[in-house]
């Protein structure tokens, strides 16, 4: 077939796209994608589609790699209005990528720094994050993708700020707060977009079949089947995609093993954050465009460090092997400090994602029963077995804990599951007439500080201990620092309903100690 005959060829003869060749540089490669891009957008959706394919296969052949990502930067700039005939209410404004050359170290830094400036998460959680922004913009060469799981007891700890900043950071952003399992096979495939789906919890857990392709997904090779036109012709849809979910309370465990978890926690007084307002997010933009730049220029040796294989953190079990693997490729490419972070960092998120058992609908309730016995029944102990305290809890009339556990009362495996969501952990105790499991009174301070405010607690910022960390690994400690008079735009301090369930438990417990106390319950 002649260029005459095909438009695709014709794109490739006449933007010169066939005279590059492995020597040739960014400043070669870039004005002639952009050039590319400018025919194609003339094109037909079908006529674009074979465009790229017939452009990829002859940059492939003279040698030019890892530009995949660059051409369809490219392609979606030039044929945006062509997207939108396509699929109305969905266009992606992905800017063009930085001009010179980027170092990945302090690219790295300045992303943990933008985090950290807007989202009150730990040192190792920001890190990950970090690396998983540049693993967004190199998809195209990872082998597997880990979800990145923001998850938090209850409401008002911060995700939707994190993924708006995760959105203004990471490979052409596609935020909903519900999919159809349709919906996300399907734009996959047409826009090979990152995936940010917010309020999870309201809908993931009940439907299984989306959460069976969010699963495979994790994959390079993931596919669903569907049958498809007139004729019910079977097809395999790509599902292999990176994708962010927020939700409320633990996923499912099969997404949860796939998942990089970032533990999402309330601030407390005297901590804060900066809203992401306007000149916040056209710096991140300026982040993003270094995000495009350094993903084009190392995706080839980011490539042969995968090829070679990634040591990962022996602690590690397989699959969290893999979903680090990816992350950790991506620091040893940047080099520097950024290796022995991440393998650090991946140490210690997986094993506080493997200690974690999980949280339902119960932890604040629960939270908010044990701080009216602290202070009620229990005021002035400096310790308490969780047996009594379980005993307390069961005994409180209009409670859920006499059947919480289905229906059946709670027990100390309850008790410890659901604190641990806040890390309150117990520890073995001297009460008569022999040792047990028991919490320091000292030990619920920081979760009532932030997730029930009236308690009179001194209070203690996280940014002392964020900023030592980040001292030590070199990044920069201006970004971990609490700012005055600034707060999380989701953020609230009306403890109403929680103050008048605490005035509820304190008017009970005279009546409540009273009652038949449940043994047999360790």
């Amino acid at each position: 077939m002649s260029a005459q005959e095909s438009p695709a060829l014709s794109a490739l003869e006449r933007s010169g796209i066939c005279k590059l060749n492995a020597l040739s540089g960014p400043a070669d490669i870039g004005p002639v994608l952009k050039t590319f891009a400018a025919i194609a957008a003339g094109l037909d959706p079908v006529e674009r589609q074979l465009a790229r394919k017939e452009a990829m296969a002859a940059l492939d052949a003279n040698g030019v790699k890892g530009v995949a990502s660059a051409l369809d930067a490219a392609l979606r700039l030039g044929s945006s209005a062509a997207e939108g005939d396509r699929t109305p209410g969905i266009a992606f404004e992905e800017p063009a990528g930085w001009e010179t050359e980027v170092d990945g170290s302090e690219l790295l830094t300045n992303i943990v720094d933008l985090i950290n400036r807007h989202v009150s998460v730990s040192h190792d959680a920001a890190i990950a994050m970090a690396l998983w922004v540049l693993h967004s913009h190199t998809i195209e060469i990872a082998y597997c993708s880990p979800r990145l799981a923001l998850i938090s007891p209850t409401m008002r700890c911060g995700k939707t700020t994190a993924m708006s900043v995760m959105s203004a950071l990471v490979a052409r952003p596609l935020t909903v707060s519900s999919i159809s399992t349709a919906a996300f096979f399907r734009s996959i495939e047409a826009y090979k977009p990152t995936l940010l789906i917010d309020e999870a919890d309201t809908f993931l857990n009940t439907r299984d079949e989306f959460g069976g392709v969010l699963n495979d997904g994790h994959g390079r090779d993931g596919k669903v089947l569907r049958c498809d036109g007139d004729k019910h012709d079977v097809r395999a849809y790509p599902v292999f995609a990176p994708v962010v979910v927020g939700s409320i309370g633990r996923l499912r465990e099969t997404l949860m093993d796939r998942s990089i978890v970032v533990d999402m926690q309330r601030l407390g007084p005297g901590e804060s954050v900066a809203p992401l307002r306007r000149r916040q997010r056209a710096a991140a933009t300026a982040t993003k465009r270094k995000c495009i730049r350094w993903a084009v220029d190392n995706l080839e040796r980011l490539g042969a460090i995968q090829e070679a294989g990634v040591d990962s953190p022996a602690e590690l079990n397989d699959r969290a092997g893999d979903n680090w693997e990816v992350l950790i490729a991506i620091a040893d490419t940047v080099g520097g400090g950024w290796p022995e972070r991440a393998q650090g960092a991946a140490r210690r998120l997986s094993s506080m994602a493997a200690n974690d058992n999980g949280a339902g609908s119960w932890p604040l309730q629960l939270l908010g029963d044990v701080h009216g016995l602290l202070n009620g029944e229990l005021a002035g102990q400096e310790r308490v077995a969780m047996a009594h305290l379980v005993r307390l809890l069961v005994a409180m009339e209009e409670r859920p804990w006499s059947d919480a556990r289905n229906g059946q009362p709670i027990n100390t495996a309850f008790l410890g599951k659901q604190l641990r969501h806040f890390h309150i952990k117990p520890k073995t105790m001297r009460f008569a007439p022999k040792p047990s499991k028991g919490y320091e009174r000292t030990a619920f301070d920081d979760a009532f500080r932030r997730y029930l405010p009236s308690e009179p607690v001194t209070p203690v910022t996280d940014a002392e201990s964020r900023r030592e960390v980040a001292d030590r690994d070199g990044l920069h400690a201006a970004s971990v620092t609490a700012r005055e008079g600034t707060k999380k735009p989701c953020e609230s301090n009306d403890v109403t309903a929680v103050t008048e369930l605490q005035g509820r438990y304190l008017a009970a417990i005279d009546t409540c100690m009273r009652a038949v106390v449940i043994e047999g319950d360790c």
